[in-house]
């Protein structure tokens, strides 16, 4: 929290000359003096390459300053937008399963999605996201449900302005959108459509970097690189914190609720599942920190579609053939 508001400090007045210092002053009125002393002692500490890990999420910065430009205090002003998309993402999974399931199915669904763990924190953090979450999980269901190209993709552009690592996800999915067993999929990538939305993507991750940054950030925390050694307990921390996610519970769900249709690739519900864990997979692979929040918008997405498919096709097989 405290970073944030030293990020939206300097981006109000075009520079961090005296940003810190001002984001203290601010601390100091807004927070008791036990959280004043924790989180002033942590903002004096830090470098240029770590400020330059929060700076890195140009809309959420933006949005605390405006939320604190509009009459919040700066620390409110980092929670505020975090329980507007926590209800909005309610909204969305509301508004997709109303259009498929019964209302008491619908209402089920829904407060199970806002409810899990790790998805009420989204609405208490101060941090980017929740609104990370609400961006991607739109973005896939529009993919899903077959709008239009140019509706979803400005989503991922927004992902990546408010989360930079969520280009990982996005580059993966765009290569499944181009792979897509089923070829009449609305939303199924040629190559030439791949290759300008990937690089449209990357040029906008650049240029957040160039704009926004002193040093250049790579996906991983800069300040916080580990050594093999350490990366393998990451490892081990992983599988540990894995057998008590929901991510786990998703995959259980979803053995369970596929016998009767198998667990063929060319299946679209399958398709989707393998897809989701290809990026779980892989984003580990390059930023190696389990934190099951950054993964909500795809488990959130995976429950919907096995909610729906398993309540409407549960005796039918859905495939692309």
């Amino acid at each position: 929290m405290p970073f944030y508001i030293v990020c939206a400090i300097q981006l109000e007045q075009g520079s961090m000359d005296g940003a810190v210092e001002k984001a203290g002053v601010y601390l100091k009125q807004e927070l008791p003096a036990d959280e004043y002393i924790e989180h002033a002692e942590r903002i004096k500490r830090a470098g240029t390459e770590y400020f330059d890990f929060y700076r890195i999420k140009p809309l959420y910065i933006l949005m605390v300053l405006l939320f604190h430009k509009i009459g919040f205090s700066f620390t409110t002003a980092t929670v505020v937008p975090s329980l507007l998309f926590y209800f909005l993402i309610g909204i969305s999974a509301w508004r997709f399963s109303k259009q498929y399931m019964d209302l008491l199915k619908t209402f089920l669904v829904s407060i199970i999605c806002i409810t899990m763990y790790p998805s009420f924190e989204l609405g208490r953090l101060s941090t980017p996201d929740a609104m990370s979450c609400f961006f991607l999980l739109n973005a896939l269901l529009f993919i899903y449900t077959g709008r239009r190209k140019l509706i979803w993709f400005c989503l991922f552009l927004l992902a990546v302005c408010t989360r930079l690592d969520n280009i990982i996800a996005e580059l993966i999915f765009l290569f499944a959108l181009l792979k897509w067993p089923d070829s009449k999929f609305a939303n199924k990538l040629r190559l030439r459509e791949f290759v300008l939305f990937a690089a449209i993507l990357i040029s906008v991750a650049v240029l957040i970097n160039l704009v926004f940054t002193q040093h250049f950030v790579r996906l991983s925390d800069p300040v916080s690189e580990r050594s093999t050694m350490r990366y393998l307990i990451n490892v081990k921390f992983y599988l540990l914190a894995f057998t008590g996610s929901f991510l786990l519970a998703l995959v259980i769900l979803f053995i369970f609720t596929r016998p009767d249709q198998g667990f063929s690739w060319r299946n679209k519900v399958n398709y989707i599942i393998y897809v989701i864990l290809a990026i779980v997979f892989v984003r580990f692979l390059i930023y190696p920190f389990y934190e099951e929040r950054f993964m909500m918008p795809y488990i959130i997405f995976g429950m919907l579609i096995i909610s729906y498919h398993f309540s409407e096709t549960k005796n039918i097989p859905f495939t692309f053939s």
